[in-house]
């Protein structure tokens, strides 16, 4: 049950990462510093994205470095798109480059894998409903047949030629 609540912030962290990028960009734009910009990100976020911005804040604002809260948020996510931001951050805080243009790029580079991502799952959502039923029709079949003729179902179960005959189809 854990793991199923954790996976559902990850995924719910996940569709919320490139809108809190896209502000980010907006901010810096803005004139704002980096540590400025992801603080007005801790505070304007929706949850759960805003709690991570709000410990790399608190974090950084305690005295750490910008890049080691960073890097502990991308071991605290496991998240191949914060990986990727967080690394886009620390290129352009070393090169100079400018980077409300690079967070721009990588957000609409994670809504278009978000969008991808979402059209393989609604594509094959069929095969795996398909593939439960298909699961699912034995046993259906062999509960409606008990009730068709029920001396030859308990065969199955009693007899050993009905035993293997299950064995066989298992």
């Amino acid at each position: 049950m854990l793991r199923q609540l954790a996976e559902r912030r990850r995924l719910l962290i996940e569709d919320q990462l490139a809108d809190a990028m896209v502000a980010l960009s907006s901010a810096i734009k803005a004139g704002l510093a980096l540590a400025q910009a992801l603080e007005i990100l801790a505070r304007q976020c929706p949850r759960p994205i805003c709690q991570e911005f709000q410990q790399i804040v608190g974090e950084y604002q305690l005295g750490k470095d910008l890049q080691e809260c960073l890097a502990e948020a991308k071991q605290r996510l496991r998240s191949e798109n914060f990986a990727l931001f967080a690394a886009a951050m620390e290129a352009s805080r070393e090169s100079g480059g400018r980077l409300n243009e690079t967070v721009e790029r990588i957000a609409n580079s994670v809504r278009e894998l978000q969008r991808l991502e979402r059209k393989v799952q609604s594509e094959t959502a069929q095969a795996r409903t398909s593939s439960l039923y298909m699961a699912l029709a034995p046993a259906v079949i062999l509960v409606m047949n008990y009730f068709i003729d029920p001396v030859h179902t308990r065969m199955l179960f009693t007899e050993v030629p009905g035993q293997l005959i299950l064995c066989l189809a298992g």
